[in-house]
């Protein structure tokens, strides 16, 4: 399943209204993402393939900016960091 209908899942939300804000969320934890583990920023429209556990932590953190809870967030990225670091340093 892509990672927009697994976090559109995650989020509970149906519909096409919040697509675009979710994909701009899920760019956004990418790079983050590629960021904490130390590996290179791909080309802009190169897709990056990631493990169950990454798109996990990646949906943590849509779901952490997409709420706007600044204290949640932080729990949620620790969250995250922990399912991805296991993958730092690693290639894609």
């Amino acid at each position: 399943m892509p990672i927009l209908e697994q976090a559109k899942q995650h989020l509970r939300i149906k519909g096409t209204d919040s697509d675009a804000l979710i994909q701009r969320l899920i760019d956004s934890a990418v790079l983050e993402y590629l960021q904490f583990a130390d590996l290179p920023i791909p080309a802009p429209g190169e897709t990056v393939m990631v493990s169950e556990d990454v798109a996990t932590g990646i949906i943590l953190m849509v779901q952490a900016d997409f709420d706007g809870d600044p204290v949640k967030r932080s729990q949620h990225l620790e969250a995250a960091r922990q399912l991805w670091n296991p993958h730092r340093g690693m290639s894609l």
